[in-house]
This record gives C-alpha cells, sequence and structure tokens, in this order.
C-alpha cells in the first residue's frame, strides 16, 4: 500500500538562477483603441534565489516583477505622448493593467 506524502513531506524544488538575460523584447498595448508596440531594453537579472533557492513560482514571481517594470519604463514616454494628445492619464491605466498581471 502507497502512502501519500503529507504537505510537509512533499518539498517543491528549489532553485538558483545565475544569469537570465532579456534582449529584443516588445510590449504591446492598447490605449483609447490604439495599438502601440514599445521595444523593450535589454537587461539581465542576477543570481535569483541565490540564499537557499527558490520555487519556479516564487522565481516566476522575482521576473515578473523586474519584467514589468521594464515594459512600465519603456512604455512610459509614449504613454506621457498618449496623455498629452488624448489628455488622459495613461501613465497610470498601462502601470495599473501590467501590474494586475501579477494577480
Amino acid at each position: 500500500e502507497k502512502k501519500e506524502e503529507s504537505p510537509e513531506q512533499k518539498s517543491e524544488r528549489k532553485f538558483i538562477i545565475k544569469k537570465l538575460v532579456f534582449e529584443d523584447g516588445n510590449v504591446a498595448f492598447i490605449s483609447k483603441g490604439e495599438n502601440l508596440t514599445q521595444k523593450l531594453p535589454s537587461f539581465t537579472l542576477t543570481n535569483l534565489g541565490r540564499e537557499n533557492g527558490a520555487t519556479s513560482s516564487e522565481l516566476m514571481g522575482e521576473v515578473l516583477v523586474q519584467l514589468i517594470d521594464q515594459a512600465v519604463r519603456a512604455t512610459a514616454k509614449s504613454a506621457v505622448d498618449i496623455s498629452t494628445k488624448e489628455g488622459g492619464n495613461a501613465v497610470d491605466a498601462i502601470s495599473d493593467k501590467l501590474k494586475n498581471l501579477l494577480k
């Protein structure tokens, strides 16, 4: 008879990522029905999970936070231009939508 492992006995595999490079990325967004694409800058993440390792979900959380931060920064100028053109606050709208991806 096979015993089921308790949650304490099941341990997720942990990882350490020494270097993760993002290059040639784009972010697409829509503002007032206008489709826009913005090139993301290249960036490198290092030593993810370095202390004691991190689970895949923890690593994804760290990576997504950094990716969203880069996307918000890359679209800020475009959003300001749109905001000025349309009289709205596109920067806040785009930032909120990107941050909601983590929820």
